[in-house]
């Protein structure tokens, strides 16, 4: 509303009083001063949008009063549409705070996954060492079951074994 009114002084105030001189540019765009040209009388009409202004020799520039209801609805409607779009800025920045919220949530989680398939990976090829381990170790065992099975077998049946060859044998399974 102050601007409003600052408009009407601004555009309706008179010539300064006891200044009888017009100030305009001419083609050497120097400053010059000629005597003021206005008759008594003599009347304008400017359009300026919706609003109407008129000058007169003794009153000076005039705005029309009827064209100022227009600009207050019009201020009263952009100033509605201010409120809305100040109202979708908030829900926009709350709707961009929580999706922020979630892309970094997603990206935490998404880390602590890489970490445990990677220690998954680890303990992997670790079981999969201790497994091939113990498999040469149960086929070495394997293979001295059936030795001493042999050497029982040749017992049973009456040959002599020597002590050098189960001696050798119980070596060999104690790798």
């Amino acid at each position: 509303m102050d601007t409003l009114k600052r408009l009407r002084t601004r555009l309706s105030s008179s010539p300064r009083k006891g200044t009888n001189k017009t100030r305009f540019f001419h083609g050497n765009k120097k400053l010059a001063l000629s005597e003021n040209p206005a008759a008594p009388g003599l009347d304008l009409s400017i359009k300026l949008g919706n609003a109407n202004m008129t000058f007169s020799s003794e009153e000076g520039w005039h705005l029309d009063e009827s064209s100022i209801g227009n600009y207050e609805n019009e201020i009263t409607s952009l100033q509605r549409y201010v409120d809305q779009l100040e109202k979708e800025k908030d829900e926009f920045k709350k709707r961009y705070d929580e999706e922020h919220k979630r892309a970094t949530l997603l990206e935490l989680k998404n880390r602590v996954l890489l970490q445990m398939v990677a220690t998954a990976n680890l303990d992997l090829e670790k079981d999969g060492a201790i497994h091939e381990h113990l498999g040469l170790k149960c086929d070495a065992l394997r293979w001295e079951l059936a030795r001493c099975m042999t050497h029982i077998r040749k017992l049973e049946a009456g040959i002599e074994s020597d002590d050098d060859t189960t001696a050798s044998y119980m070596e060999e399974a104690a790798f």
